[in-house]
């Protein structure tokens, strides 16, 4: 059953900020159609000044919306502001009108065009630790009020007498000294584990409210909260206390506080040999992300031996921010806490198809199993390589990361080197926030995995049509700032530079 957050909002509608990005969108039954709306909203009256574009973004949802809009041709911009939309618009009719049945995606210049039905089945995959930074979920909770319950209502909940907001969203840090602090105590077990998983949370509220659905799900290490709560196993309290509990308990473990984890970039084999080479003990294989890059755990002095005896190796390795070690014997004894924790615990059946990263397949639809599971998975290397063949082998397509990073849609797309997928992020550390989800949203469009984008505009007010300004657009640039027009140049000189990129790549 789906999780309702509940939140006041007021009843008129907020205003929708000017200085972020939107996302207009298009369909209908022919690519000819398709272009004829796109000509409508180019060469008319619809963009102007400011507002246009938020204008255009609100109306073009509201018609992609409605359950009668044909949608076997669908396009997708990602913009700022009218002149980058119109640059975008006039690129993206270009290339339909040249090659109709051939589908893209450009990122970095925000143009999404695809058709027909989706193909091969859809995953959720959740990351574990390594994935937090501080803030991170700020940017769009302040834009979608669906995201910003999720983090008032799960966001309140304590561990070790501070809440998990109050970790995230610390105030404001005056030097580095104090911005590495805030890092460093976010990174710790207690606090990466419940706020990774609630950021994973919040993210997939927005794609139900979208009414995409996944096929299967899976996860990376202590993602699994959050992909038990995705699947509907578990409820999203019993993620945040699951994921708190686990977290605590780690930090705490007298072995387990005594270890870290290392990156390494080689494969497994390799590292197995150099580490009985040289008999270093404690320190086990405990992810195997890609087919070039290993996660180690163990105890911290075994642990720097080991990096020295892989850069003599010239092998390069660094260390994971995070406070205990995982997925190994050292987190024995948190493992059985957490066993007994969940004892009692109400487990249900998946609501879709469930990949472990302990056994790299699909597990029986078993609550009695998931339980198991989920209390060892701490103890258990995360065989993330074989989970993610395993679910291409089954007819998976299309990943899509749902949390923090793109650190799984990276190793997705290494692992399928060759293999035809989409690899799909919903969030990156460094950039703007919405505009890598409202590309994820495009993305899905294009492969037509969304039917409603409603959720986007929700609790906002409904953009007035905006006046008829002429051609030349005098007031777009009038009403500015000097800082936003000197931003707003940015962009278009490196939109230019995208544009001119995909012209030349087509024209090869």
């Amino acid at each position: 059953m789906e999780k309702s957050y509940a939140m006041e909002f007021p009843k008129e509608g907020r205003d929708r900020s000017r200085s972020i990005c939107e996302l207009v969108v298009f369909s209908d039954a022919t690519a000819d159609a398709l272009i004829d709306k796109m000509h409508r909203v180019l060469d008319g009256e619809d963009i102007c000044h400011t507002s246009g574009i938020k204008w255009i973004s609100y109306h073009s949802q509201s018609i992609y919306s409605d359950a009668q809009s044909p949608k076997k041709y669908r396009a997708a911009v990602v913009a700022y502001g009218v002149l980058e939309l119109k640059r975008q618009l006039a690129q993206l009719i270009k290339m339909i009108e040249e090659k109709p049945h051939e589908a893209f995606s450009f990122d970095a210049a925000g143009l999404y065009y695809g058709f027909g039905e989706p193909e091969g089945r859809m995953a959720f995959i959740f990351p574990g630790q390594g994935a937090q930074y501080v803030r991170m979920g700020e940017p769009l909770s302040e834009i979608y009020p669906q995201m910003r319950a999720v983090w008032e209502n799960l966001g309140s909940f304590a561990f070790n007498g501070k809440t998990i907001n109050e970790v995230v969203f610390p105030p404001k840090a005056r030097d580095q000294k104090e911005a590495s602090f805030q890092a460093d105590h976010l990174s710790r077990t207690d606090w990466s584990m419940p706020a990774i998983n609630l950021m994973s949370e919040s993210i997939r509220v927005m794609f139900a409210s979208m009414f995409v659905k996944p096929d299967a799900i899976a996860s990376h290490s202590a993602g699994d909260a959050a992909s038990y709560c995705a699947a509907g196993i578990i409820s999203s309290e019993q993620m945040i206390r699951f994921a708190g509990f686990r977290g605590v308990h780690a930090a705490a473990c007298p072995m387990a506080s005594q270890g870290g984890i290392l990156m390494v970039f080689a494969e497994p084999k390799k590292i197995r040999g150099l580490l009985k080479k040289h008999n270093i003990k404690e320190v086990w294989i405990a992810n195997h992300n890609s087919p070039a890059v290993t996660v180690l755990s163990g105890k911290r002095e075994n642990m720097k031996e080991a990096k020295q005896i892989l850069a003599e190796a010239s092998i390069k390795s660094k260390l994971i921010p995070i406070s205990a070690a995982p997925h190994c014997p050292l987190s024995l004894r948190a493992s059985n806490q957490f066993m007994d924790y969940i004892a009692e615990e109400e487990f249900r059946k998946s609501d879709c198809d469930f990949y472990s990263y302990l056994f790299g397949n699909k597990l029986a639809n078993d609550p009695a199993l998931y339980k198991k599971v989920i209390s060892v998975s701490c103890l258990k290397p995360v065989r993330f390589v074989d989970q993610i063949n395993q679910m291409h082998a089954d007819g998976v397509r299309t990943f899509v990361e749902i949390g923090p990073s793109d650190g799984l849609t990276m190793f997705v797309r290494r692992i399928l080197d060759g293999k035809p997928h989409q690899a799909i992020c919903t969030n990156k550390q460094s950039g703007d926030a919405n505009y890598h989800f409202l590309s994820a949203v495009a993305e899905l469009i294009k492969l037509g995995r969304v039917k409603d984008t409603s959720v986007l505009w929700e609790m906002y007010k409904t953009p007035l049509r905006p006046a008829v300004l002429g051609a030349d657009f005098p007031k777009e640039t009038s009403e500015m700032t000097g800082a936003m027009l000197s931003a707003e140049m940015d962009r278009l000189k490196t939109l230019d530079l995208q544009l001119s990129k995909i012209n030349k790549m087509a024209s090869a």
